[in-house]
């Protein structure tokens, strides 16, 4: 039995929908081959990502796939006349691939297996039918490797349980600052000066900025953050980021009492 409680949501959804999968050909034997058809047919997971990343057709690869299972996959007695399937059985090759995921998650230091770790589970495991398709395809270790770094890196992977919490739920204006996409800033030197002082204090040094909506407390804070690239302030502030955290992000998807907290708890431990 599986427990979905390690999976991230997308991974959740995947292998949930390979039981549809096994119903649409009569099957009752989950392989890893119907771990990577649901995988491409879903669309939006981290390991559809990498794919396209490497340079992989994922409509190629989907054909191929479904029509690899369509013809090799096997046909058990508990799939009734209807095609529902009444019991599934993991055969060792998709056990093989979600141990192998399961290891890859904890060596990267994951919370929860995702779609890529699944991915690399199936690219790592050269025993498996699924690892001979991907072959095919140019998909390797390495190339995987790398795009679920830059994935990481860039804040662009769609599974991001397991992303950087400052890239999951803060906004660095300092790097939209660097690329030129704030606003300027005009009228508000003041503010920006007298919040350059509060934050040289040794003591007592968190500026409070309040005002009615559309006052320009925003802008006060992006005009600190071109003044960090310009280089226009003290020493101590040269190279330093400002983050703006999200609460909208924070709060989507808690369910639970204390996700909220344990989010916001691990936002301030990552700063």
């Amino acid at each position: 039995m599986l427990d979905f409680k390690d999976y991230t949501e997308n991974a959740q959804r995947i292998l949930t929908s390979v039981q549809d999968i096994l119903t649409r050909f009569s099957q009752n034997q989950m392989s890893s081959e119907h771990i990577l058809l649901a995988i491409l047919e879903d669309g939006d997971n981290a390991a559809v990502d990498i794919l396209k990343k490497v340079g992989v057709n994922i409509e190629v690869l989907k054909d191929e796939t479904s029509s690899f299972v369509g013809r090799y996959g096997m046909r058990g007695s508990s799939v009734q006349n209807g095609g529902s399937v009444a019991q599934i059985y993991i055969t060792p090759d998709a056990r093989h691939v979600l141990e192998e995921a399961r290891r890859e998650a904890k060596r990267m230091g994951d919370e929860k297996i995702g779609t890529d770790h699944l991915l690399l589970g199936m690219i790592l495991s050269p025993s498996t039918i699924t690892f001979r398709i991907l072959s095919r395809h140019g998909v390797t270790p390495d190339n995987v490797y790398e795009a679920i770094r830059d994935l990481r890196t860039t804040g662009t992977t769609s599974e991001r349980e397991n992303v950087d919490v400052l890239l999951k739920f803060t906004e660095d204006l300092t790097a939209l600052a660097k690329e030129g996409k704030l606003l300027p800033v005009v009228g508000r030197n003041t503010e920006i000066q007298r919040t350059v002082q509060i934050l040289s204090r040794k003591f007592k040094n968190n500026p409070v900025l309040i005002g009615d909506p559309g006052v320009g407390k925003t802008a006060v804070v992006e005009g600190l953050a071109q003044r960090i690239v310009e280089g226009n302030v003290p020493p101590f502030l040269k190279k330093r980021q400002i983050l703006k955290l999200d609460m909208g992000r924070i709060v989507a998807g808690t369910k639970f009492r204390g996700d909220f907290e344990e989010r916001l708890k691990k936002v301030i431990d990552a700063v």
